[in-house]
């Protein structure tokens, strides 16, 4: 749930369930945020892992909502007058490999010319002991 690499996957199967994850904005909305029981909540059965997609907000005003891929079609929705992330998820049954833990060196490799990072190089590496 932190986010930290530790194992490596040996195999992840398809649990199949819900397509999308929506949440609410929480006030800005270049940033998705969430908290891990609202995937819980959703998770079908025998499922350990989920893969978030790209997504998109929605703004639900009366009960209805436009469609992100139609636009103009305003349609009932099950949530309250808010604005929401809506985000593709897919949800695993994942085995590690417990054999060797495994951590990432980050390294910012080019900056413009106001100091910005526009590289930045993740290596996965063995973890020392």
């Amino acid at each position: 749930m932190t986010g930290k690499l530790e194992y490596k996957v040996a195999k992840a199967v398809p649990v199949y369930g819900h397509h999308f994850f929506t949440t609410t904005t929480g006030g800005y909305h270049g940033l998705l945020k969430f908290y891990e029981e609202e995937v819980g909540r959703m998770a079908p059965e025998g499922a350990n892992a989920y893969l978030l997609g790209a997504g998109w907000c929605v703004t639900v005003e009366e009960g209805r909502a436009s469609s992100p891929i139609i636009a103009g079609n305003y349609r009932r929705v099950g949530l309250k007058n808010d604005i929401y992330h809506v985000v593709p998820i897919k949800f695993f049954n994942a085995e590690l490999d417990k054999s060797k833990k495994y951590t990432t060196i980050t390294q910012v490799k080019e900056r413009d010319v106001e100091g910005n990072a526009t590289l930045i190089v993740t290596k996965v590496v063995p973890r020392r002991k």
